[in-house]
């Protein structure tokens, strides 16, 4: 009885899905750049197995949605099952997806209106499908890519000036600046990335004076601390 059991359990290990789930793995593995210690820490930490030998197709799925989380990100199966091409590295698809992100990165600094909210490669082609009726950034040509760029860019410039304005009637609700000193703290917000990357420059003094350069730094500090480990 034992014996037919293992044979039965041996069978099983090396049933087809298992193997083509267990490929999927070490493909996975590869194209993150993991090194094999870390990948059997992953192994452990996402189902209490250092192998994927001793894995079945269950668990080998949870590693694969902690793979997810490092920031994989599957690529589409055709109706033949094979895994269609990789994420499209050119300039310009690139650009696009940097756009993509910053937007959602507005949306978690409290552009709820104007922001990305969901930031992955699915959402993105979704986009640019409704904006050119192509599937995938691989199959946009310039003049194309180009109407995805400045769509984005207009949409980005929104996200910012939403962002700006949320945090300036919550932060500062009975504050009144002088329209055009104002209008300079607007325009500060939207057309540069200070919400995200960029210091805030010296030239804008100038522009703002003591209370409006104050309240951009301010700006600056709370939306870097809102999308921090976001």
């Amino acid at each position: 009885m034992s014996t037919a059991t293992g044979k039965k359990s041996k069978a099983s290990s090396s049933s087809p899905a298992l193997q083509a789930k267990r490929a999927t793995l070490h493909i996975v593995k590869k194209e993150l750049g993991i090194s094999d210690d870390i990948y059997r820490d992953i192994l452990r930490e996402a189902t209490g197995r250092e192998s994927s030998a001793e894995m079945n197709l269950a668990m080998m799925n949870q590693v694969l949605e902690r793979f997810k989380e490092l920031g994989w990100i599957p690529r589409a199966v055709t109706k033949t099952g094979k895994r269609g091409r990789p994420l499209a590295g050119d300039a310009e698809s690139k650009l696009i997806r940097a756009l993509w992100k910053e937007l959602h990165r507005y949306h978690l600094a409290g552009a709820v209106k104007e922001g990305v909210r969901n930031p992955s490669e699915a959402a993105l082609c979704a986009f640019v499908k409704r904006q050119t009726r192509c599937d995938a950034l691989q199959w946009l040509r310039d003049r194309e890519a180009v109407k995805v760029i400045e769509a984005l860019k207009e949409w980005r410039d929104r996200a910012r000036i939403e962002c700006f304005n949320e945090w300036y009637k919550s932060a500062y609700p009975d504050v009144v600046f002088p329209s055009g000193q104002l209008g300079a703290l607007i325009r500060s917000a939207a057309y540069s990335r200070v919400c995200i990357t960029d210091p805030v420059v010296p030239e804008w003094f100038d522009i703002l004076g003591d209370e409006g350069f104050a309240l951009m730094v301010e700006y600056v500090t709370y939306c870097r601390e809102r999308v921090v480990g976001k």
